[in-house]
Order: C-alpha cells, then sequence, then structure tokens
C-alpha cells in the first residue's frame, strides 16, 4: 500500500512540473510573438519566415543603397511586412515610409507616404516599431552633425499622419560613430519603445522613453 501511494504522489507530482513546463513554454511564445510585432527586425537581421514574393512583386522598386529595411506585421494579418525607409532621392524631398504586404507576396503597399522628416544621410541611424497608441513608428537616430553636439532621437508616427513630429530629443548620448547601434525594447508604453544602445556590439544604455530619451532608464 505504501508503495502504491508512493507512486501515485509520484506521479502526481510529475503531471505538475509538466504543466508547470508547459505554461512556461507557452509564455516564452507568447512573448517572443509579441516582441516580433512590436519591433521591425532589420533585413540583415531577419531569421524568420516570410511569405514567397510573387512574381509580380515590387520589391525592386524599394532596393538600392538609399533604403534601409525591416520586417514587421504592420497590419497584424501574422504575415511580417516590408517596411522600407527611402532616405534620399525621394520624391518627396523628406525620408519616405513605404510598406509592402507580405500577405500578397509583397504586390501592393499598405502604406506611402513621405514625412516630417528631411532626406538623410549616413549619419542617421532608423528604426521602426509598432505601439498601440502611436501605430508604426519610425525612429530616426542623428549620431553626428547635430546641433545639440549630442546625439539625438526624431520620432514620427502614424498617430499624426506622419507629416509632425511625435518627439524630438536631445540624448545624454555625446555624437556618436559606427562604432555604436541601436534597437528598441519591447511595446513599454503606450506611443513608445525604450531605446537600448550599443558600443561595439556591447550593452552600454538603455534611452528611457518616460523621459523622451532625454536620460537613461
Amino acid at each position: 500500500m505504501k508503495t502504491i501511494n508512493l507512486l501515485t504522489k509520484s506521479v502526481l507530482l510529475l503531471s505538475i512540473l509538466l504543466i508547470t513546463y508547459s505554461c512556461d513554454k507557452n509564455e516564452e511564445d507568447e512573448l517572443t510573438q509579441e516582441s516580433i510585432q512590436e519591433i521591425g527586425i532589420s533585413e540583415e537581421e531577419w531569421t524568420g519566415e516570410i511569405a514567397n514574393p510573387s512574381s509580380k512583386n515590387l520589391i525592386s522598386s524599394v532596393s538600392g543603397s538609399n533604403f534601409r529595411r525591416f520586417y514587421l506585421d504592420v497590419n497584424f494579418d501574422r504575415f511580417a511586412d516590408l517596411v522600407a525607409i527611402k532616405t534620399r532621392s525621394t520624391g518627396t524631398r523628406s525620408t519616405e515610409i513605404h510598406v509592402l504586404d507580405g500577405k500578397s507576396g509583397f504586390t501592393k503597399f499598405i502604406i506611402q507616404t513621405g514625412t516630417a522628416l528631411h532626406e538623410t544621410g549616413s549619419n542617421f541611424d532608423f528604426l521602426v516599431g509598432l505601439t498601440p497608441r502611436g501605430g508604426l513608428t519610425m525612429y530616426a537616430i542623428k549620431k553626428s552633425n547635430t546641433g545639440s553636439r549630442s546625439t539625438e532621437v526624431h520620432v514620427i508616427s502614424g498617430r499624426n499622419g506622419y507629416n509632425r513630429f511625435f518627439r524630438q530629443s536631445v540624448t545624454p548620448l555625446p555624437e556618436t560613430n559606427r562604432s555604436y547601434s541601436f534597437r528598441l525594447v519591447g511595446g513599454l508604453d503606450q506611443y513608445l519603445h525604450h531605446i537600448q544602445v550599443f558600443r561595439s556590439g556591447v550593452k552600454s544604455g538603455l534611452l528611457d522613453a518616460r523621459t523622451s530619451y532625454r536620460t537613461f532608464f
């Protein structure tokens, strides 16, 4: 009888452990999916699946050295869309946002718009993300040749139609060079993401969205 009771307890404990692991794994998967939905992954870093481009795709129209490209599910249809930031030689004489619909095989545009930001050069880095109230948001990080002599963050959001700046901030970083890179962190604000700073590939600070990037987190 004691042996049976011990066996029963062992089976019960094993069941609890399996259920706990399953819940943790599901939560981990959900967090991973959320991070992909909310943060644009640069074309160079993208490792996920994308829809097979149609033979009539428009990818070539957003290709070239004057484009920065990211994958992000902009319209929440579970397909990665192609977000292309056109930095110069634009028809609007501004930095432009072009989004190709992944579900269509990249044959149609979801968004094509000029922005409040002038045409830009190699001293700008770009990030894109989605927030609950801001929609598609472009982060233009001016690293050098700034009026403030510091690295600046210029934010343009779908909330105001991309034709006005949502934020323009001076950061605590000095002007930066190619050894610095940046990455969005989560959807931690209704309108903005935090920005992780890397120097030579090593984390060196987190710019705080709550202070419009004027301080480190």
